[in-house]
């Protein structure tokens, strides 16, 4: 996963730092369940960030310290192959 900042140059990250993901998926306790799976160790933080009009999808802001790059990779890519998580942003 390759971020690049406003300028399209790869973002540049001290580490360790607060990362925000945004989950989406169907129900709270669900995406919370799956956070609670792949970040067994850690300090979160979870809030909600929206839902959908219909109320079908929700996303959660998930906030946690990582220490590397390849860290948060893993995060990404663990919250993304989650069956209950719909998409990882």
């Amino acid at each position: 996963m390759k971020r690049l900042d406003e300028f399209g140059e790869k973002l540049q990250l001290e580490y360790p730092c607060a990362w925000v993901y945004k989950v989406v998926g169907f129900h709270r306790a669900s995406i919370e369940n799956a956070i609670s799976e792949i970040i067994q160790e850690k300090t979160v933080a979870i809030t909600l960030s929206n839902q959908s009009r219909n109320q079908k999808y929700i996303a959660l802001n998930l906030e946690v310290i990582v220490d590397n790059e390849a860290e948060r990779n893993a995060i990404y890519i663990a919250l993304k192959a989650h069956a209950e998580i719909k998409m990882v942003l």
